[in-house]
């Protein structure tokens, strides 16, 4: 038995092989290749929501406990639904950055109200006691 000798019936020649070592296949003679068929997505990675949306939801509900953070989480909502509209960035995050830009707004709106409450009432002093 000789060492270079291929395995397989001899009217079949082995397919070529190109020069980045893929096999190439032809096909039989008479017969067109048909050209790849349009990928179905089920090997394409799916699309995520972007993280400035979702930062954007979390910092505003962070609001609750510190009013700046709402403040950056309504700024990044909005910056976010730009990016969305202009078709930067992906349209599943366009739920959780109008969810940011709303909870923001209401925290933010909330805290001026009792602000405004507060120094209307005498709520809030900012008189000092110089007498002692």
């Amino acid at each position: 038995m000789e060492g270079n000798t291929p395995i397989g019936p001899p009217d079949r020649e082995l397919p070529a092989e190109s020069p980045a070592g893929e096999l190439l296949i032809e096909p039989p003679a008479g017969e067109q290749a048909e050209p790849p068929e349009e990928s179905s997505g089920l090997l394409q990675r799916p699309e995520k929501a972007s993280g400035m949306a979702l930062a954007s939801m979390i910092l505003s509900l962070l609001g609750l406990f510190c009013t700046l953070t709402a403040l950056v989480g309504l700024t990044l909502g909005i910056i976010e639904l730009v990016r969305i509209k202009n078709g930067e960035s992906s349209e599943k995050g366009k739920g959780m950055a109008l969810a940011g830009v709303i909870f923001g707004a209401l925290v933010v709106a909330v805290v001026i109200i009792i602000l405004i409450v507060s120094l209307v009432s005498g709520g809030l002093s900012f008189e000092f006691d110089t007498s002692s």
